[in-house]
């Protein structure tokens, strides 16, 4: 809103240009919604306005409020329920300062991993005695992986949990499963099924995806993994014998060699 003012006549403008401005005695901001007004802001270059220009101003400016909303809602009536897929977004969220180093990697190797992968910009805060991250992008697919990514390296693994894991290596005695990014653990041989399995590659290959339940996490912080379902599995899985029959150890060799012999 604007004013020209000749020392007795008064006239206030409604939606001034720069013109206007320039050359007039008020600059008067009002912002609102059809209830009412939520922010004011004015300049005057005069040394006081009566209440009778502020009363008019006011008015003029419900006018011209209430006509933009009426344009403004006949476009858009409501908020998007989604960002447009260009708006920026940004999602933060806290990890221990005692895995910061771990997201960041040698020379920023993993947080860059992370970054070219998914497209993501990354940041790590621990200004406030949290790692603070956050993750901004205009992909949300991309930020989701980020965020997935970094949550499970900076996830301890606990008994009980479930995940769906990729095999990256496989050996006679069982297979390796990264179950989170980053993080691996075994399957041995005999938690790979409820049959007996004799060797895992006969089961599984590299690059399979498969089911896997944590076991436990030993004191050196390595994981054990079980395909079988824990509930499911028997304190000792079946095993077939080895082929060439049963050999005693040491200097027994079976049999009857002429009894006991006490020693003289």
């Amino acid at each position: 809103m604007g004013l020209m003012f000749d020392g007795k006549k008064a006239v206030v403008l409604t939606d001034i240009a720069g013109i206007e401005d320039h050359v007039g005695d008020m600059d008067f901001k009002v912002a609102g919604t059809k209830d009412g007004i939520t922010a004011l802001q004015m300049d005057i270059k005069v040394k006081g306005i009566s209440f009778e220009v502020l009363e008019k101003a006011l008015a003029q400016a419900k006018v011209a409020r209430l006509e933009i909303m009426e344009v403004m809602l006949k476009a858009i009536s409501e908020p998007r329920k989604e960002l447009s897929k260009y708006a920026p977004k940004i999602v933060q969220f806290e990890i221990p300062t005692d895995k910061i180093g771990e997201v960041i990697g040698p020379g920023g190797k993993n947080i860059k991993l992370i970054m070219s992968e998914t497209g993501a910009q990354v940041d790590i805060d621990d200004s406030t005695g949290v790692g603070k991250v956050t993750v901004s992008g205009i992909d949300p697919a991309g930020m989701t992986k980020a965020v997935t990514w970094i949550k499970g390296m900076t996830h301890d693994a606990e008994t009980g949990e479930e995940y769906d894991g990729k095999v990256t290596r496989v050996e006679a005695y069982g297979c390796f499963v990264e179950f989170l990014p980053g993080k691996q653990g075994l399957v041995h041989v005999s938690r790979m099924s409820k049959d007996y399995v004799q060797d895992a590659t006969s089961l599984v290959k590299e690059g399979d995806t498969v089911h896997v339940y944590v076991k436990g996490v030993d004191d050196m912080g390595r994981t054990d993994l079980s395909m079988v379902p824990l509930a499911e599995l028997k304190p000792d899985m079946p095993r077939e014998p080895r082929s060439g029959g049963f050999r005693p150890r040491g200097n027994d060799r079976g049999g009857d060699r002429g009894g006991f012999r006490p020693r003289r």
